[in-house]
């Protein structure tokens, strides 16, 4: 449970987090496990993570369901369960120094280098690329960036390669989420938080959509960056 001004606080945190992914199209999955740390324990940061994404990737399925490709859908859910259970004896096995640590270096290194993108280019199969995504989600919660370069090898508008990915998320979110909650993470206890990240991320995500056309790309693109980079700092910075 929060106090008011934590709650106020993530709120206002987590409206800037919808908005700048909004405005640049990705990222907001990494700003929020930059952002999360701030007011939960580690062990709780991914479970909570990803609760988030779920709403967040799960509305924008809705709404864009008839781009998406769901001749996927199976497949990745195949993958996405198999490579969960995999991942699940190894919850709760990291200390919370090596999350931390873990959770900052993977934060660093998938804002300020293509590795996500270069490992994705490797997986060339739906099914083995989400086993690979639903285990890394357990532990170091946003891995949309791994699929990408799948989406898009396979010559898919703009709009579908958003959609899809979303429907993949939404997947992924629901095994980590149902995964914790099997390993005896009280989601209850955090429901006024969890509550508050997602209205902040929607209301941020609208108003950074409508937004959107009058702000410069590469505006919007520097301070994701460079706000992600500075919480990822501090998170590695707290962990020794």
């Amino acid at each position: 449970m929060g106090t008011m001004h934590d709650l106020g606080l993530i709120f206002f945190l987590s409206i800037g987090s919808g908005f700048l992914s909004a405005l640049v199209g990705l990222g907001g999955g990494l700003l929020l496990l930059g952002v999360i740390p701030l007011f939960v324990p580690m062990t709780a940061v991914i479970p909570i993570q990803g609760v988030v994404n779920l709403s967040s990737n799960l509305s924008r399925f809705v709404l864009t369901v008839k781009q998406a490709r769901l001749d996927w859908f199976y497949p990745y859910a195949l993958g996405g369960l198999l490579g969960t259970v995999l991942g699940y004896p190894l919850i709760g096995v990291l200390s919370e120094q090596y999350l931390a640590i873990m959770l900052a270096l993977f934060i660093l290194a998938s804002v300020w280098t293509n590795v996500l993108k270069l490992i994705g280019r490797w997986l060339q199969s739906t099914v083995l690329m989400a086993a690979v995504q639903g285990f890394l989600a357990l532990f170091v919660g946003s891995v949309a960036a791994l699929s990408i370069p799948l989406l898009q090898a396979r010559k898919m508008t703009l709009k579908a390669v958003v959609a899809t990915s979303a429907m993949q998320m939404s997947l992924l979110n629901t095994f980590r989420v149902a995964a914790f909650y099997m390993a005896g993470f009280a989601y209850g206890d955090y429901s006024q938080i969890l509550l508050t990240f997602i209205m902040g991320v929607m209301a941020g995500t609208y108003f950074g959509t409508l937004l959107q056309p009058f702000v410069p790309e590469r505006l919007g693109q520097w301070l994701l960056k460079s706000i992600t980079t500075v919480l990822a700092v501090v998170l590695l910075w707290g962990a020794f």
